[in-house]
């Protein structure tokens, strides 16, 4: 029987899906036509978890990107994203089992900095959109990862606290958003990661207690 009073929240790139080559491929593709690139190292270490529109602001900042491109670019690199996720099998060994059978047993939602229509083509490419109870996008928040916002309204659709939260995330935009949401989190390297590390068991080692952890 599902325990209605314990939530667990996955982020979607890097969790569920590799996708930092995804991101960084389409980004690039989009910003080509303007000259301009970022190599896979400056994605991992600058860009990494952040939404379309904070990538454009530092390439603004940083790079010099003029501003009246933005919208053009952000266009383009969604149609991009959307485009290659159709080509490509994101399934990784292991995940989609992971995350149906802890749907058997918790509430589960997914808080991803993703726009709303690629959240939605993720979920049903892993084959898990009818196990994910709730999903909160970069659409849906006023102030995205890593500010903790889409992780609040994750718990207060649930009608959970912070402690009877668990927050699955791998990369330092994501981890920051979901300490600073009170919850606990779940840290991974990336889906292998996830796979390998025993998520039942941490959950039930929260069920047990009050206390906020950190693994």
């Amino acid at each position: 029987m599902k325990n209605q009073n314990m939530l667990v929240i996955f982020d979607l790139d890097g969790v569920l899906m590799e996708s930092k080559m995804l991101h960084f491929e389409a980004l690039n593709k989009s910003l080509s036509k303007f000259n301009m690139s970022i190599t896979y190292e400056e994605h991992l270490e600058r860009y990494d978890g952040l939404p379309t529109q904070r990538k454009l602001e530092i390439l603004s900042e940083e790079k010099g990107l003029d501003k009246k491109f933005f919208k053009q670019i952000w266009e383009e690199k969604q149609a991009r994203t959307i485009e290659v996720l159709d080509e490509i099998d994101i399934k990784i060994s292991g995940i989609t089992d992971l995350v149906k059978n802890i749907a058997k047993n918790y509430k589960v939602m997914v808080a991803s900095n993703s726009i709303r229509v690629t959240v939605k083509k993720m979920l049903e490419k892993l084959e898990i959109i009818d196990d994910v109870d709730y999903y909160v996008s970069n659409d849906d928040v006023q102030y995205p990862k890593p500010y903790p916002e889409m992780y609040w309204q994750c718990m207060l659709k649930a009608g959970v606290t912070p402690k009877q939260t668990v927050i699955v995330e791998d990369s330092f935009i994501g981890r920051k958003g979901a300490i600073d949401s009170g919850a606990n989190l779940f840290a991974v390297k990336n889906p292998s990661d996830l796979v390998n590390k025993d998520l039942p068991n941490f959950l039930k080692k929260i069920d047990n207690t009050s206390m906020n952890q950190v693994w």
